[in-house]
């Protein structure tokens, strides 16, 4: 039963009211192709750029790695402008930046290069970022562009007035990249803000917040389907938060570390892992 309408403050979104078919299921396997994935799980729109990335992005590491950091970068930006101006000038119904459309994952590919670029150049950057003053710096700036992207684009939108909804989008996430990296740089740089993160639950918390981002609309959803009535919503928000944490820690333990290691069995790189300790441990 669709409940939208009988609760109060609820979005459409919010609810499995999308028609389903063997196409939609089909679409759903295997990630690839432009489809709404509101059908069945809204946040796996994601996983299909990862997807996609994933078929080409071997081509594109050995790409960065004959070129320095400066080129790599442009052409994450170039990807970027690259993507929004097909997206522009090819329209379809996904449109959107949170969305399937096949152009839009040229945009998250430049994500990916920028992490390439901070892996490519780690001990570069170590070196750079050793003073503590000024990777303090960049992990304050981090913070505040990653949890406040809005702050920055608001400054600009003065200057620039409105812009397009997706060039927003973009423009947007770029801002949380940057937060993002100058984060990951503090972690390489920064000693005590590395230990930070290795403090168990921490870590722990990192191990499992794919499995959180999976299955936290399916408990939440659920939840305000059986149980609005019943219970206060404070208290069914409180129950959706605790049992979150409990089914991704399961699903963690018991799907995503076993495909993990399925997946460095069969290409080897558990091998590899286990002759970079034991020379580690020399």
């Amino acid at each position: 039963m669709n409940r939208v309408g009988t609760i109060p403050n609820l979005q459409q979104w919010a609810f499995w009211s999308k028609e389903t078919s063997i196409l939609s299921l089909v679409q759903h396997i295997f990630f690839l192709v432009e489809f709404d994935a509101d059908a069945f799980l809204m946040v796996i729109w994601s996983l299909v750029h990862e997807m996609r990335i994933s078929l080409i992005f071997p081509f594109v590491v050995l790409l960065l790695l004959r070129v320095n950091w400066k080129y790599s970068l442009s052409i994450a930006m170039l990807s970027s402008v690259l993507s929004f101006t097909l997206i522009k000038l090819i329209p379809t119904k996904f449109d959107l930046a949170i969305s399937t459309n096949y152009f839009i994952s040229l945009h998250y590919l430049s994500m990916f290069i920028i992490g390439s670029i901070i892996a490519i150049n780690r001990n570069v950057i170590i070196n750079w970022a050793k003073s503590s003053k000024l990777t303090i710096a960049i992990g304050v700036a981090s913070f505040f562009l990653f949890n406040y992207p809005e702050v920055p684009y608001m400054v600009i939108g003065k200057l620039f007035g409105n812009i397009d909804y997706l060039l927003f989008q973009m423009f947007m996430d770029w801002i949380i990249l940057a937060g993002g990296a100058g984060i990951v740089i503090c972690s390489l740089s920064l000693r005590s803000f590395s230990k930070l993160l290795l403090y168990r639950p921490v870590n722990f918390l990192g191990q499992i917040s794919y499995s959180i981002y999976l299955v936290h609309p399916v408990i939440l959803i659920t939840l305000a389907h059986s149980l609005y009535g019943f219970l206060p919503t404070p208290v069914i928000l409180l129950i959706a938060f605790v049992l979150t944490f409990i089914i991704a820690a399961v699903c963690y333990k018991y799907i995503e570390q076993p495909s993990v290691n399925l997946g460095k069995r069969l290409t080897g790189i558990k091998k590899m892992d286990k002759s970079i300790q034991k020379e580690a441990s020399a």
